[in-house]
Protein backbone atom coordinates (compact mmCIF):
# COMPACT_ATOMS: atom_id res chain seq x y z
CA UNK A 1 0.00 0.00 0.00
CA UNK A 2 3.01 2.35 1.00
CA UNK A 3 4.33 2.04 -2.88
CA UNK A 4 0.81 2.05 -4.31
CA UNK A 5 0.64 5.55 -2.59
CA UNK A 6 4.10 6.78 -3.70
CA UNK A 7 3.45 6.22 -7.01
CA UNK A 8 0.22 8.09 -6.73
CA UNK A 9 2.11 10.86 -5.33
CA UNK A 10 4.33 11.02 -8.36
CA UNK A 11 1.89 10.65 -10.20
CA UNK A 12 -0.30 13.14 -8.58
CA UNK A 13 2.42 16.07 -9.32
CA UNK A 14 2.66 15.27 -12.95
CA UNK A 15 -1.46 16.10 -12.67
CA UNK A 16 -1.61 18.99 -10.17
CA UNK A 17 2.14 19.84 -8.69
CA UNK A 18 0.47 22.58 -6.16
CA UNK A 19 -1.61 20.11 -4.90
CA UNK A 20 0.85 17.30 -4.50
CA UNK A 21 3.34 19.61 -2.58
CA UNK A 22 0.44 20.84 -0.33
CA UNK A 23 -0.05 17.15 0.78
CA UNK A 24 3.30 16.75 1.05
CA UNK A 25 3.28 19.97 4.00
CA UNK A 26 -0.03 18.48 5.71
CA UNK A 27 1.87 15.08 5.87
CA UNK A 28 4.96 16.63 7.65
CA UNK A 29 2.66 19.50 9.58
CA UNK A 30 0.61 15.87 10.44
CA UNK A 31 3.66 14.12 12.06
CA UNK A 32 4.98 17.03 14.30
CA UNK A 33 1.53 17.75 15.54
CA UNK A 34 1.33 14.49 16.67
CA UNK A 35 4.53 14.01 18.41
CA UNK A 36 3.70 17.52 20.22
CA UNK A 37 0.64 15.69 21.41
CA UNK A 38 1.87 12.72 22.56
CA UNK A 39 4.94 14.42 24.75
CA UNK A 40 2.41 17.03 26.04
CA UNK A 41 0.08 13.76 26.94
CA UNK A 42 3.00 11.93 28.83
CA UNK A 43 2.97 14.56 31.74
CA UNK A 44 2.26 14.08 35.21
CA UNK A 45 -1.90 12.98 36.23
CA UNK A 46 -3.32 16.16 37.59
CA UNK A 47 -5.85 15.05 40.59
CA UNK A 48 -8.77 16.88 38.92
CA UNK A 49 -9.92 15.78 35.42
CA UNK A 50 -9.40 18.31 33.16
CA UNK A 51 -11.97 18.79 30.21
CA UNK A 52 -9.65 18.75 27.09
CA UNK A 53 -10.22 21.36 24.61
CA UNK A 54 -9.70 21.67 20.98
CA UNK A 55 -6.19 21.37 20.25
CA UNK A 56 -4.03 22.00 17.57
CA UNK A 57 -3.40 18.10 16.52
CA UNK A 58 -7.81 18.23 15.63
CA UNK A 59 -7.35 21.55 13.70
CA UNK A 60 -4.32 20.00 11.72
CA UNK A 61 -5.68 16.79 11.54
CA UNK A 62 -9.05 19.09 9.51
CA UNK A 63 -6.35 20.05 7.42
CA UNK A 64 -5.08 16.88 6.51
CA UNK A 65 -8.00 15.27 5.86
CA UNK A 66 -9.44 18.11 3.25
CA UNK A 67 -6.55 17.83 1.50
CA UNK A 68 -6.79 14.47 0.92
CA UNK A 69 -10.57 14.61 -0.08
CA UNK A 70 -9.43 17.08 -2.57
CA UNK A 71 -7.17 14.56 -3.97
CA UNK A 72 -9.73 11.76 -3.96
CA UNK A 73 -11.71 14.19 -5.96
CA UNK A 74 -9.79 13.78 -8.85
CA UNK A 75 -11.19 10.55 -10.66
CA UNK A 76 -8.28 8.98 -11.44
CA UNK A 77 -6.93 9.54 -7.75
CA UNK A 78 -10.27 8.53 -5.94
CA UNK A 79 -8.59 5.59 -4.42
CA UNK A 80 -5.76 7.73 -2.89
CA UNK A 81 -5.42 6.63 1.20
CA UNK A 82 -8.30 4.69 0.84
CA UNK A 83 -7.71 1.47 2.97
CA UNK A 84 -8.45 -1.75 1.35
CA UNK A 85 -12.16 -3.19 1.71
CA UNK A 86 -12.49 -6.05 4.09
CA UNK A 87 -14.10 -8.14 1.54
CA UNK A 88 -10.40 -8.06 -0.26
CA UNK A 89 -8.04 -8.52 2.66
CA UNK A 90 -10.54 -11.36 3.82
CA UNK A 91 -9.88 -13.14 0.15
CA UNK A 92 -6.00 -12.76 0.74
CA UNK A 93 -6.65 -15.13 3.84
CA UNK A 94 -7.46 -18.95 4.06
CA UNK A 95 -9.26 -21.48 6.08
CA UNK A 96 -6.69 -23.39 7.57
CA UNK A 97 -4.18 -19.52 6.95
CA UNK A 98 -5.04 -16.84 8.83
CA UNK A 99 -3.70 -13.04 8.03
CA UNK A 100 -1.99 -11.44 10.48
CA UNK A 101 -1.34 -7.74 10.78
CA UNK A 102 1.29 -6.50 13.31
CA UNK A 103 1.38 -2.77 14.41
CA UNK A 104 4.09 -1.31 17.16
CA UNK A 105 3.44 2.27 18.01
CA UNK A 106 5.17 4.55 20.88
CA UNK A 107 2.55 2.99 23.50
CA UNK A 108 2.54 -0.16 22.41
CA UNK A 109 1.27 -2.89 19.90
CA UNK A 110 -1.23 -4.67 18.17
CA UNK A 111 -1.79 -7.37 16.13
CA UNK A 112 -4.95 -7.38 14.03
CA UNK A 113 -6.12 -11.46 13.14
CA UNK A 114 -8.31 -11.49 9.60
CA UNK A 115 -9.81 -14.90 8.75
CA UNK A 116 -11.58 -16.14 5.35
CA UNK A 117 -15.04 -15.79 7.40
CA UNK A 118 -16.18 -13.86 9.79
CA UNK A 119 -14.75 -10.36 11.55
CA UNK A 120 -11.18 -9.29 12.43
CA UNK A 121 -9.94 -9.93 15.82
CA UNK A 122 -7.60 -7.12 17.62
CA UNK A 123 -5.18 -8.18 19.88
CA UNK A 124 -3.06 -6.34 22.24
CA UNK A 125 0.39 -6.21 22.67
CA UNK A 126 1.32 -3.58 25.37
CA UNK A 127 5.17 -4.60 25.44
CA UNK A 128 5.54 -3.62 21.89
CA UNK A 129 6.72 -0.17 21.50
CA UNK A 130 9.03 1.03 18.96
CA UNK A 131 11.92 2.09 20.59
CA UNK A 132 12.13 -1.38 21.61
CA UNK A 133 11.45 -2.88 18.47
CA UNK A 134 14.52 -0.30 17.34
CA UNK A 135 16.69 -1.75 20.13
CA UNK A 136 15.84 -5.50 19.20
CA UNK A 137 17.06 -4.77 14.74
CA UNK A 138 19.77 -3.22 16.00
CA UNK A 139 21.02 -5.88 18.32
CA UNK A 140 20.28 -8.09 15.90
CA UNK A 141 22.18 -6.79 13.61
CA UNK A 142 25.11 -7.12 15.79
CA UNK A 143 24.41 -10.62 16.48
CA UNK A 144 24.88 -11.13 12.93
CA UNK A 145 27.86 -9.49 12.35
CA UNK A 146 29.80 -11.88 14.91
CA UNK A 147 27.49 -14.97 15.07
CA UNK A 148 29.32 -16.70 18.08
CA UNK A 149 29.64 -13.44 20.17
CA UNK A 150 26.40 -11.99 19.70
CA UNK A 151 24.47 -15.91 20.53
CA UNK A 152 23.13 -14.27 23.40
CA UNK A 153 22.00 -11.42 22.58
CA UNK A 154 20.09 -13.52 19.74
CA UNK A 155 18.83 -15.68 22.22
CA UNK A 156 17.15 -12.52 24.54
CA UNK A 157 15.65 -11.21 21.02
CA UNK A 158 13.65 -14.60 20.39
CA UNK A 159 12.75 -14.83 24.31
CA UNK A 160 11.68 -11.02 23.29
CA UNK A 161 9.47 -11.63 20.59
CA UNK A 162 7.94 -14.77 21.96
CA UNK A 163 7.13 -12.72 25.27
CA UNK A 164 6.16 -9.85 23.41
CA UNK A 165 4.31 -10.70 20.33
CA UNK A 166 4.09 -14.29 19.16
CA UNK A 167 2.62 -16.02 22.16
CA UNK A 168 -0.46 -13.90 22.07
CA UNK A 169 -0.66 -14.38 18.19
CA UNK A 170 -0.21 -18.06 18.58
CA UNK A 171 -2.89 -18.34 21.12
CA UNK A 172 -5.21 -16.20 18.73
CA UNK A 173 -4.48 -18.75 16.00
CA UNK A 174 -4.75 -22.02 17.98
CA UNK A 175 -5.49 -24.81 15.32
CA UNK A 176 -4.38 -23.14 12.17
CA UNK A 177 -1.48 -25.25 10.59
CA UNK A 178 -0.25 -22.00 8.77
CA UNK A 179 -0.76 -18.35 9.35
CA UNK A 180 0.53 -15.16 7.07
CA UNK A 181 2.46 -12.25 8.66
CA UNK A 182 2.25 -8.73 7.50
CA UNK A 183 4.38 -6.85 9.68
CA UNK A 184 4.98 -3.08 9.16
CA UNK A 185 7.99 -0.83 10.17
CA UNK A 186 11.34 -2.40 11.84
CA UNK A 187 8.90 -5.49 12.59
CA UNK A 188 9.74 -7.07 8.75
CA UNK A 189 13.28 -6.73 9.96
CA UNK A 190 12.74 -8.80 12.64
CA UNK A 191 12.59 -13.10 12.05
CA UNK A 192 9.58 -13.45 14.11
CA UNK A 193 8.72 -17.47 13.24
CA UNK A 194 12.27 -17.42 14.89
CA UNK A 195 10.43 -16.33 18.23
CA UNK A 196 10.94 -19.05 21.00
CA UNK A 197 10.69 -19.75 24.38
CA UNK A 198 12.32 -22.42 26.75
CA UNK A 199 10.58 -25.94 27.57
CA UNK A 200 10.37 -26.64 31.76
CA UNK A 201 13.29 -29.66 30.23
CA UNK A 202 15.60 -26.43 29.28
CA UNK A 203 15.31 -27.24 25.33
CA UNK A 204 14.11 -24.28 23.15
CA UNK A 205 10.42 -24.06 21.47
CA UNK A 206 9.70 -22.14 18.88
CA UNK A 207 6.93 -20.55 16.95
CA UNK A 208 7.82 -22.27 13.91
CA UNK A 209 7.51 -25.47 15.49
CA UNK A 210 3.68 -24.66 16.00
CA UNK A 211 2.70 -22.53 12.70
CA UNK A 212 4.28 -22.69 8.99
CA UNK A 213 4.51 -18.87 8.58
CA UNK A 214 4.97 -16.50 5.72
CA UNK A 215 5.42 -13.24 4.88
CA UNK A 216 3.53 -10.52 2.95
CA UNK A 217 3.81 -7.13 2.42
CA UNK A 218 -0.12 -6.51 2.30
CA UNK A 219 -2.77 -8.86 1.54
CA UNK A 220 -2.60 -7.74 -2.22
CA UNK A 221 1.01 -8.77 -2.37
CA UNK A 222 0.30 -12.06 -1.09
CA UNK A 223 -2.74 -12.57 -3.42
CA UNK A 224 -0.77 -11.59 -6.68
CA UNK A 225 1.93 -14.20 -5.01
CA UNK A 226 -0.61 -17.30 -4.92
CA UNK A 227 -1.50 -16.68 -8.45
CA UNK A 228 2.34 -16.59 -9.97
CA UNK A 229 2.78 -19.39 -7.98
CA UNK A 230 -0.36 -21.19 -9.26
CA UNK A 231 0.91 -20.53 -13.15
CA UNK A 232 4.54 -20.89 -12.42
CA UNK A 233 5.86 -24.79 -13.38
CA UNK A 234 8.27 -26.11 -10.78
CA UNK A 235 11.88 -26.20 -11.54
CA UNK A 236 13.82 -28.96 -10.58
CA UNK A 237 15.78 -29.07 -7.84
CA UNK A 238 19.60 -30.33 -6.70
CA UNK A 239 20.23 -30.68 -3.28
CA UNK A 240 23.87 -30.92 -2.19
CA UNK A 241 24.14 -32.34 1.41
CA UNK A 242 27.34 -32.13 3.62
CA UNK A 243 30.03 -32.74 1.01
CA UNK A 244 32.62 -32.15 3.57
CA UNK A 245 30.95 -33.90 6.14
CA UNK A 246 31.11 -31.18 8.48
CA UNK A 247 27.52 -30.29 8.62
CA UNK A 248 25.80 -32.54 10.98
CA UNK A 249 22.23 -30.94 10.34
CA UNK A 250 22.51 -31.20 6.71
CA UNK A 251 20.86 -34.65 6.32
CA UNK A 252 17.87 -33.23 8.15
CA UNK A 253 17.46 -30.58 6.03
CA UNK A 254 17.45 -32.97 2.97
CA UNK A 255 14.92 -35.63 4.61
CA UNK A 256 12.77 -32.02 5.18
CA UNK A 257 13.20 -30.94 0.90
CA UNK A 258 12.36 -34.63 0.06
CA UNK A 259 9.21 -34.22 2.63
CA UNK A 260 8.72 -30.70 0.47
CA UNK A 261 9.36 -31.57 -3.24
CA UNK A 262 7.72 -34.59 -4.89
CA UNK A 263 10.25 -36.81 -5.94
CA UNK A 264 10.62 -36.43 -9.58
CA UNK A 265 11.98 -32.74 -9.08
CA UNK A 266 14.52 -33.87 -6.37
CA UNK A 267 18.12 -35.05 -6.64
CA UNK A 268 19.91 -35.18 -3.31
CA UNK A 269 23.82 -35.95 -3.54
CA UNK A 270 25.04 -36.47 0.04
CA UNK A 271 28.96 -37.29 1.33
CA UNK A 272 30.95 -38.44 -1.37
CA UNK A 273 28.15 -38.63 -4.19
CA UNK A 274 28.68 -34.55 -3.59
CA UNK A 275 31.38 -33.55 -5.99
CA UNK A 276 31.81 -31.79 -9.35
CA UNK A 277 31.39 -34.98 -11.76
CA UNK A 278 27.79 -35.65 -10.14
Amino acid sequence: ALERNQLDLRELAKADLTLAREFEAAVTALARAERNALAAGSGPVTAQPVRPEPTALTDVRKSFDQVVQRIQAIPEFDGFLRFPELARVRAAARAEEPLIYLVATDLGGVAIVVHSVGLPESIRLPDLRLADVSRRVDLLRGSTADPEDGMDEYEAITEWMWESIMRDVLGAIRGSSSAALVPTGLLGLLPLHAAGTRTPSGQWWFALDDVTFRYALNARALSASRKVAFRTRPLPVLAVENPAGDLPGAHFEGVALAETIPAAGLTVLSGEQADAAS
